[in-house]
């Protein structure tokens, strides 16, 4: 079963009335969610990882999130943010590695209390949302 909401949907939703806001931006962030094969570090086998794509206003509206390591990823930069949990469980999660999802490779470049990573990885790329305990383009990777 797959659900999504076009890019268009997600602007009228972040122009309606009710939404609440902070420095004139919705608090809003739309977010993709994908599975990846990710190594786990007890077996090496792959594990089904759940991925989550963020806008970089993720932590104005997830306020239980925090940077612990590294730094918040840059926007339109194949970069992410993994949780403390993620790093921890999986092969590959450390700050200044980088993994591969898809056809792109993407820099972890923070810890966080949970997981953060970017929408998209190349500047000017149409957002595309995605979720997990990876932050990245953003992506967050909770295990």
């Amino acid at each position: 079963m797959t659900s999504g909401l076009s890019i268009d949907a997600v602007k009228i939703i972040q122009d309606a009335p009710g939404i609440a806001r902070a420095s004139n931006a919705p608090l809003l962030t739309p977010e993709a969610v994908l599975m990846a094969p990710i190594p786990l570090r007890s077996t090496g086998t792959d594990a089904n990882v759940e991925l989550r794509g963020v806008s970089p206003n993720v932590f104005a509206i997830r306020r239980n999130i925090t940077i612990i390591e590294g730094r918040m990823f840059t926007p339109g930069i194949a970069e992410l943010v993994v949780g403390k949990n993620a790093k921890a469980t999986y092969s590959g999660l450390t700050l200044g590695n980088s993994i591969t999802l898809g056809t792109v490779r993407w820099q972890v470049v923070g810890v966080s209390t949970r997981a953060v990573v970017p929408l998209t990885p190349k500047s000017g790329a149409t957002p595309t949302f995605l979720t997990a305990p990876i932050i990245a383009r953003t992506l967050f990777l909770n295990p």
